[in-house]
């Protein structure tokens, strides 16, 4: 189990509501979607929603993969150093 250090608890807890109001937000354009769609048929629900989804998960995934190269970026030399202490 993760345990904060002294002093950061406020920053753990503060990352776990910030991940949970953003998934709800991202989320909320499918769910909207998925309502404002109930009332047609089901070839013409699953015709719009299953295409618009797919481009709407993979714009998150290349936007989730993006925003993860440029954090990652400004941390190379540490995840460097650490490779090579753990490849001698």
């Amino acid at each position: 189990m993760f345990v904060a250090a002294s002093g950061f608890a406020s920053h753990r807890i503060g990352s776990v509501l910030g991940t949970l109001a953003g998934t709800a937000a991202l989320a909320a354009p499918v769910i909207v979607g998925a309502v404002l769609a109930a009332n047609g048929s089901d070839a013409i629900r699953i015709g719009v929603l299953l295409p618009c989804a797919a481009v709407y998960g993979f714009a998150l995934a290349v936007v989730g993969v993006r925003l993860a190269a440029k954090v990652a970026e400004s941390k190379m030399p540490e995840i460097c150093q650490v490779a090579l202490r753990t490849v001698a």
